[in-house]
């Protein structure tokens, strides 16, 4: 299904008119023992809700390999996408060129920044390494799928989720 349109180009375009843009763009930094909002009109964060220490959120990922693009062909961008718990918005982005190193620090500098969401990491491809990164920094609240073990075998867990046949709308 990669490539494929899955809505209808027409809603697309009209969906698109009712877009917010984001009130900033730019990098997060860190700076000592904090994470810092700088503006960069070019850069990969979007923010449309600054952090609150009143809300919650939620973050989900879908990573590429970071690879630009070829003459024949236009390649996958990261897309790291934070939800406010309580509202449903979006609260900011990542979105670019990031390979599973960078995601993995974007993510972290995003979590970070927003109070340590749970974090949903698409498991496949190089989604996998961005996964393995986190855990081996620590992070906390990394969606975890749970998997039924055989007849008297204990509940396993894997980081992520895997998006396929099975799992795909």
């Amino acid at each position: 299904m990669a490539g494929q349109l899955y809505f209808d180009p027409r809603s697309l375009t009209q969906a698109k008119r009712l877009l917010v843009p984001p009130l900033a763009v730019g990098h997060l930094e860190q700076v000592q023992h904090e994470v810092r909002f700088a503006p960069d009109p070019k850069g990969p964060f979007s923010i449309w809700e600054w952090p609150s220490r009143v809300r919650t959120y939620l973050a989900g990922a879908d990573i590429s390999e970071g690879l630009p693009d070829r003459a024949d062909q236009k390649t996958s961008r990261t897309s790291i996408d934070l939800i406010c718990r309580e509202s449903g918005q979006q609260a900011a982005q990542v979105h670019g060129m990031l390979d599973p190193q960078a995601a993995a620090d974007a993510l972290f500098l995003l979590a970070r920044y927003y109070r340590w969401p749970w974090l949903g990491v698409e498991a496949n491809g190089p989604g996998l390494a961005t996964l393995v990164l986190l855990d081996q920094l620590g992070y906390p609240y990394l969606y975890r799928t749970k998997r039924l073990g055989q007849v008297g075998q204990p509940e396993m867990e894997k980081l992520g989720w895997v998006t396929d046949a099975h799992t795909r709308p």
